[in-house]
C-alpha cells in the first residue's frame, strides 16, 4: 500500500480570504478524504504512519483547525451545516484515535483542548477525560507553564497586560468547564486564587466578568473532583462545634434601647388671665409698628383696632389718620395698655401666620362665582324634585318599535334629493395647483400632456410588437444590449435598456 501524505496545516483567515470558493471546497474535501483514510488504517499501519512526521502534521492540523473554528465558527468547514457537521465529526474521531496511541507531541497542549471544548462542547467531557488519562504528563506541563504566567499577569494588575489576561482566561474557561480535573489543578494552592481576587479590584467590567467565571469554575472543580477531599473534614468538625457552642441565634441585630426623655418642665404655660387673648409674635410686631407712627396710642387699643379690621395695618393706619374709626373704637380709651404679663404669657406657635400676608379685602369686593344652573328650579327650590328626576326611561311607554314607526323626525324625500343634487363629486378631486412648489413633486409644465399620452401609447405598441416577434430582444445580457434589434428599439421608443428590460418583466 502506498504511504499516505501528511496533513497540510489549516490556513488562517487571511490565507482563506485569498482563496477562491472552489479552491477552499477542494481543500476541505482533501482533508476529509485524508482523515477518512487515516482512520481506516489498522493499528500497526497507523503506528507506522505516526512514527514518521505524520503525527506532527496531524496534531498541527487539528490545532489550527480547532483554533480557527473556535474563532470564526463552524461555517468555515463547509458550505452547508451538514457538511460542517460531518467535518467536525471526522476531526473529533481523529483526535480520539490519536489520544489512544499514547504520548504524542503537542497533543496535550491546553490551547488545543480548550478550543476543542469550545467547538464540540457536547462531547468535551468524555474526550477531555480520555486526554487526561493518556496525556497526563504533557497536559500538566502545559498547564503548569500557563498557571505560572497567569499568576504573574494577575499580580501585576494595572501594570500588566489586562487585555491579554482577559483573552487567555476567556479561552481557558472552556477547558475548565469541560475538565473538572483541570479546574481543580488551578484551584490548588493560594497563588492563583489570590491573583484573581487582587485583579478583580480593577474597575474593568469585562475582565471582572471573566474573573468571576474562572473563580466559579475552579471552585466547582474542587467539588466535582473524583479524589476525596479529606482535608475538609476538619472544617466540617469546626462548623459542628461552633453550632453546638453558639446555638441558633437570630441574624437580626438587637434593638437599641432608648432612654426615656426627662421631663424638664418646658411645657406651654397656660394663660392665667382669661380676659386677655393670646397674642402672636407677628401681631406684636404690627402693634409696635403702629405705635411708632402713633406713640400716644396704647398697646391694648391698637390690638382692638387690629381685631376690628382683620389685622390689616393699612386700614388701621388709614382710619387713624382720617379719624374715621368705628363708633365702637371711638368710645374706647386710646391710652389703654396691655398688662405686663400679657407679653410674658404670649404663646408663640410653631408656624405663625406670615407678616407678608396679602391685605384684608372685604367680601363685597371679591368676585362672585357664577354657574349655569343658578336661579333654576332646583336652585330656587321652587318646584318638586319628582318632576325633574326619574329612574330608568323618562317615557316608559316608548319602545324601539314605536321609535322606528315614528316618521315625525325622519327627513323627507325631497330634502334628501335636494342634498344629493347639491353634492358635487368633483370637490373630492386632488388639487394639483401647487405641486410644482413641493419638494419631490415637481412637474414640468412645458410637456404637452396630450403628446405624452400619445408617446406612451406608441411605446406600448412598439414594445408589444417586438415582444411578440422576438422576445429575446428583452433579455438582460451584454450581447443583447449591443445588438442591432435592441439599438433600433431604443431609437424607436426613446427608452433606456433598463426600462425596456423592466417592461418585459
Amino acid at each position: 500500500m502506498d504511504a499516505l501524505p501528511e496533513f497540510a496545516p489549516f490556513p488562517s483567515s487571511q490565507v482563506r480570504e485569498a482563496l477562491l470558493p472552489e479552491q477552499w471546497t477542494n481543500a476541505l474535501a482533501a482533508w476529509a478524504t485524508l482523515t477518512s483514510a487515516v482512520l481506516a488504517l489498522s493499528d500497526n499501519d497507523l503506528k507506522d504512519y505516526l512514527g514518521t512526521s505524520g503525527a506532527i502534521s496531524a496534531v498541527a492540523y487539528l490545532d489550527g483547525a480547532y483554533a480557527e473554528v473556535a474563532a470564526k465558527g463552524p461555517r468555515i468547514l463547509g458550505s452547508s451545516p451538514a457538511k460542517a457537521t460531518a467535518n467536525l465529526r471526522l476531526m473529533r474521531t481523529l483526535l480520539v484515535r490519536l489520544l489512544t496511541k499514547g504520548q504524542l507531541a503537542g497533543l496535550g497542549d491546553w490551547g488545543l483542548l480548550a478550543d476543542f471544548a469550545r467547538v464540540d462542547w457536547a462531547n468535551a467531557g468524555d474526550v477531555l477525560a480520555l486526554a487526561w488519562t493518556t496525556q497526563t504528563s504533557s497536559i500538566e506541563t502545559s498547564l503548569a507553564v500557563l498557571k505560572k504566567n497567569l499568576i504573574r499577569l494577575l499580580d501585576a494588575s494595572l501594570s500588566g497586560d489586562l487585555k491579554a489576561v482577559e483573552q487567555i482566561l476567556s479561552r481557558l474557561n472552556y477547558l475548565l468547564q469541560g475538565a473538572t480535573i483541570a479546574a481543580a489543578y488551578f484551584a490548588a494552592g493560594d497563588d492563583f486564587m489570590d491573583g484573581i481576587v487582587s485583579c478583580y479590584k480593577v474597575m474593568n467590567p469585562p475582565l471582572r466578568k471573566v474573573l468571576l467565571a474562572t473563580g466559579y469554575l475552579c471552585l466547582r472543580g474542587l467539588l466535582h473532583s473524583p479524589e476525596p477531599k479529606l482535608a475538609l473534614t476538619s472544617r466540617i468538625d469546626a462548623l459542628k462545634t461552633y453550632q453546638r457552642l453558639g446555638g441558633a441565634r437570630s441574624l437580626r441585630p438587637a434593638r437599641l434601647k432608648q432612654k426615656k426623655a426627662l421631663d424638664k418642665g418646658k411645657q406651654v404655660v397656660d394663660t392665667a388671665d382669661a380676659n386677655h387673648a393670646e397674642l402672636h409674635a407677628h401681631k406684636l410686631s404690627k402693634v409696635a409698628e403702629i405705635q411708632d407712627l402713633f406713640p400716644h396710642l396704647g398697646s391694648a387699643f391698637v390690638c382692638k383696632c387690629l381685631d376690628e379690621y382683620g389685622e390689616d395695618m393699612e386700614q388701621v393706619v388709614a382710619h387713624l389718620l382720617d379719624s374715621s374709626l368705628s363708633s365702637y373704637l371711638a368710645g374706647l380709651d386710646q391710652s389703654e395698655q396691655l398688662p405686663d404679663n400679657g407679653f410674658a404669657q404670649t404663646h408663640i406657635e410653631t408656624a405663625p401666620q406670615s407678616t407678608f400676608d396679602p391685605p384684608y379685602t372685604p367680601s363685597a369686593l371679591l368676585p362672585t362665582r357664577r354657574n349655569i344652573h343658578d336661579d333654576d328650579d332646583l336652585d330656587r327650590l321652587s318646584t318638586s324634585v319628582s318632576k325633574n328626576l326619574h329612574f330608568g326611561k323618562s317615557n316608559s311607554r316608548q319602545t324601539a318599535d314605536s321609535l322606528l314607526h315614528d316618521k315625525s323626525t325622519t327627513p323627507s324625500k325631497a330634502a334628501i334629493m335636494s342634498a344629493l343634487a347639491a353634492f358635487d363629486a368633483d370637490d373630492d378631486e386632488r388639487d394639483d395647483t401647487y405641486d410644482a412648489d413641493d419638494v419631490g413633486a415637481a412637474i414640468d409644465s412645458t410637456v404637452n400632456e396630450v403628446d405624452g399620452i400619445g408617446l406612451g401609447n406608441g411605446n406600448e405598441e412598439a414594445l408589444w410588437r417586438v415582444y411578440t416577434e422576438n422576445p429575446g430582444v428583452f433579455d438582460r445580457s451584454n450581447d443583447v444590449r449591443s445588438s442591432t434589434a435592441r439599438a433600433k428599439l431604443r431609437e424607436e421608443t426613446a427608452m433606456t435598456d433598463e426600462a425596456i428590460e423592466g417592461w418585459a418583466v
